[in-house]
């Protein structure tokens, strides 16, 4: 996957970045956590630029529209970075060329019109576009599936419209209420420590990266390690959890480790045992969540930091 820089295209004024050329299947969207609606979406993208022999190309935002329309308050906590959004739609096969763009003030001024022309047909020479059918861009969100459509009838492209996908019974926990395949329904499901339903909407387990605020010894001599969670991204809720954890360069081994959060403040993280774990105060440890620990197999209260 080939990442399109937004401040190289300005040099090319008309022309389109190599590779483009002959057009593009495009899609649109955050794709926080590259769930299992975002990989239909995407399977479904690859069909059609195989259908019609051209490259695929994805648009994506940052921050998050949420973030600059309502405020940083009320901006939805992310599932993955961007830089981990991005190797996941890399490791999707689906994708040729992935186009970040800054969402600021220009672009929520601009109308559903103006993106399309300027940003999708200019640049990347768009000839489909795949998207979720409740999908709308533009200012006060007038770039409908329908809009899409009758514009894509006069300058030259097709729109389809993918249905929202829902999460099979047999993929969840039997008795497990019906989930959906959405990020929403990812965010909520890890907020309340439902880490079966999560990965079941992610098919993966959640991860995150974290900053080492500490490393002590307990009461009873054992060493103890402390994170603490990025406060714009989405952490389980405070509760024991089975997970594994590993040092951010390539090729670590991942260590098993019960995951303890909000022992100490909600966005904070002990992992026992830590003895095995090599880490230093303001390094960065991958964290990844298995399972939530029932409460009479959690490991018993010690006293920490």
């Amino acid at each position: 996957m080939k990442l399109i820089d937004e401040a190289d295209l300005q040099g090319l004024g008309a022309l389109p970045p190599r590779g483009l050329e002959r057009g593009a299947a495009v899609t649109i969207g955050m794709f926080d956590g590259v769930h299992r609606g975002h990989r239909h979406v995407l399977a479904t993208l690859r069909a059609h630029g195989d259908r019609l022999g051209v490259p695929t190309a994805l648009v994506t935002f940052d921050p998050h529209p949420r973030a600059l329309l309502r405020g940083s308050a009320h901006a939805p906590r992310l599932i993955s970075s961007l830089s981990d959004r991005l190797q996941l739609l890399a490791l999707t096969g689906a994708v040729d060329f992935a186009m970040v763009l800054r969402f600021d003030g220009a672009r929520a001024a601009q109308s559903a019109r103006e993106f399309t022309e300027g940003t999708l047909l200019r640049q990347l020479r768009m000839k489909h576009l795949v998207v979720g059918e409740n999908f709308a861009c533009g200012q006060g969100r007038q770039g409908t599936v329908g809009f899409l459509a009758q514009l894509g009838a006069s300058s030259g492209f097709t729109v389809d419209p993918v249905p929202l996908a829902t999460v099979p019974a047999s993929c969840v926990p039997s008795q497990h209420p019906p989930v959906r395949s959405s990020s929403t329904e990812a965010r909520r499901l890890i907020a309340l420590g439902d880490l079966a339903g999560a990965r079941a909407v992610l098919e993966r387990a959640h991860e995150l990266s974290c900053t080492v605020s500490r490393c002590a010894m307990g009461v009873d001599r054992s060493r103890v390690i402390e994170v603490k969670l990025p406060p714009t991204m989405c952490a389980p809720a405070a509760a024991d959890y089975v997970g594994e954890v590993r040092a951010t360069g390539s090729g670590a081994a991942w260590t098993p480790a019960l995951l303890r959060v909000g022992r100490q403040g909600q966005d904070t993280v002990h992992l026992v045992p830590a003895d095995s774990i090599e880490a230093r105060a303001g390094e960065q440890l991958r964290l990844r969540f298995l399972d939530r620990v029932a409460r009479h197999d959690a490991h018993p209260d010690r006293t920490y930091l």
